[in-house]
């Protein structure tokens, strides 16, 4: 079990950003300037974003850490590592791939940007796609059929 702090101690150049909030350096990509931002929850989980677009499964990863030790309960051994926030992401990312879908559909091309982008997201619903299965999340895993099918 690690706290947010044992969490801020493996990552290089940590700076406050406001209260329970810090940046740093991305350990998952060559980052030269702090892109990821850390956030501790009021339940004493820990909350990771990288503005490059990383996975937050990269991030940890590039730690030595997993998913679930980013969530208190679960390294309490309690409930599932998805919140309501990872499903929030998981039905953007089924919006936007859907909507990728409908763009490429009617022969037009994506940007490079855009096509980075597309390729995060696949990759994070495929990351997911086990755990909602396992979950039985019926909402989320028909949003991505839907994507999916369109």
């Amino acid at each position: 079990m690690a706290s947010t702090r044992e969490i801020l101690s493996r990552f290089d150049k940590v700076r406050p950003a406001g209260k329970n909030q810090w940046l740093a350096p991305c350990p998952a990509h060559q980052d030269k300037s702090p892109s990821l931002s850390i956030k501790e929850t009021e339940q004493g989980n820990t909350l990771v974003h990288c503005f490059a677009g990383c996975t937050p499964r990269d991030v940890v990863g590039a730690i030595g850490l997993g998913l679930n030790d980013l969530f208190l309960e679960q390294r309490q051994g309690e409930r599932p590592f998805y919140s309501s926030a990872d499903l929030e992401i998981f039905e953007i990312d089924s919006f936007y791939i859907a909507q990728a879908k409908a763009h490429l559909k009617a022969g037009k091309k994506l940007l490079p940007e855009d096509q980075l982008s597309l390729q995060r997201k696949l990759k994070r619903a495929c990351e997911v796609m086990p755990e909602l299965l396992k979950n039985n999340n019926t909402k989320q895993l028909k949003m991505l059929q839907a994507a999916i099918r369109s």
